[in-house]
């Protein structure tokens, strides 16, 4: 049975941090709950351990030494807070969609002996952007109740001679100190690594041969995700050391629509209609291609900040011209909707919308 820990005081605490403008009184609240972690942190469920770290807010991590949990700074990775900020809310209620089956690779990810026999678990996910690659480790990392820590370029690479390979070498510390518990993401693999068949000078060359190096010295209990928009670009001896490779190129649409209809929920008004979204999307024959996640914010934002028209903002992201409007009026009907839902498109009546798609081209 599953031990747990009253959360309630914790939670005050967490209130004056959040709340209290007193320096020395914030302080002491966070000294609390750090002193917290230190007694308690390995009887927490899996939820509280994600609470009580996204409190903390720091690239700590608790490694056993000598029968007592001590401190480890991270000095290149980046520990991930788990929010209700960035999907959390739809891993929680079970509404989010994995873009593949997911459930071995979870299983895996708790199985130390597949681990070692697999020499570790190292994973490139190929996709062109905003189709989910990030996120989806990030299911994987709740799923699995591991720790999530992230590697960005900017942390690694170095314009100083010499600096990135010391580097490397910080950040195979990083990984061996946490990798018990963790998943490690490298993401945007491709603008850290680039391909040594380009002209490039031979300080960059050595890094890249470094770094391959590295992955292959890490212990077989290692997970390693990374994310790449075009594995082309990466060098081939590094490519060589990911033993699965998953490619997520396209966007389920109906999950796209469910995601945008709940980013408009909060409007008062009716300012997008299901199942005319539904129909734009499934008529037009490479939506899949086009569409990816990061537009339901751009839409959001756009009608939100300049009222722009949602419909209007979806069709030229899937490369529809709303400028003319006899043009666009008959491309609407081409794709089967009626008169009605064409006007609520256009923010026109009925007739009007009719008399539009029936205009002669000149």
């Amino acid at each position: 049975m599953e031990k747990s820990v009253k959360i309630e005081p914790i939670v005050d605490l967490a209130t004056k941090i959040l709340t209290n403008d007193n320096s020395q009184a914030h302080k002491d609240a966070k000294k609390i709950i750090q002193n917290f972690f230190d007694n308690y942190y390995s009887d927490l469920t899996a939820d509280q351990r994600i609470f009580y770290s996204s409190i903390s807010g720091s690239n700590r991590y608790y490694v056993e030494t000598a029968g007592r949990k001590k401190e480890y700074e991270c000095e290149i990775l980046i520990k991930y807070e788990f929010n209700d900020n960035d999907s959390l809310y739809l891993i929680k209620d079970n509404s989010y969609r994995a873009p593949i089956e997911s459930d071995k690779l979870i299983d895996i990810l708790n199985r130390k002996e597949i681990l070692k026999k697999m020499g570790g678990l190292k994973v490139l996910i190929e996709g062109r952007p905003g189709t989910g690659k990030t996120t989806y480790i990030k299911y994987l990392a709740f799923k699995a109740n591991k720790e999530l820590y992230i590697l960005n370029a900017a942390n690694l690479v170095s314009q100083y001679l010499g600096e990135t390979q010391k580097n490397i070498t910080k950040l195979k510390k990083d990984i061996l100190a946490i990798k018990k518990n963790s998943i490690i993401l490298i993401d945007e693999l491709d603008s850290i690594i680039g391909n040594r068949k380009e002209d490039i000078n031979g300080e960059y060359k050595r890094m890249i041969g470094d770094f391959s190096i590295m992955l292959d010295e890490l212990p077989s209990d290692s997970t390693i995700f990374a994310t790449t928009n075009t594995s082309s670009l990466i060098d081939q001896s590094t490519l060589r050391r990911f033993n699965v490779k998953i490619y997520l190129d396209s966007v389920d649409l109906d999950y796209f629509i469910e995601l945008l209809m709940q980013k408009f929920s909060d409007q008062n008004e009716e300012v997008i209609i299901k199942r005319i979204i539904s129909k734009i999307l499934h008529s037009n024959y490479n939506s899949e291609e086009l569409i990816n996640f990061s537009m339901i914010d751009q839409i959001y934002s756009d009608y939100v900040l300049f009222n722009t028209n949602p419909y209007f903002s979806l069709l030229e992201k899937i490369n529809v011209n709303t400028d003319d409007q006899n043009q666009l009026a008959r491309t609407l009907h081409g794709w089967g909707l009626t008169d009605a839902d064409g006007g609520k498109i256009m923010k026109m009546d009925n007739k009007t919308f009719k008399t539009r798609r029936e205009e002669k081209v000149s």
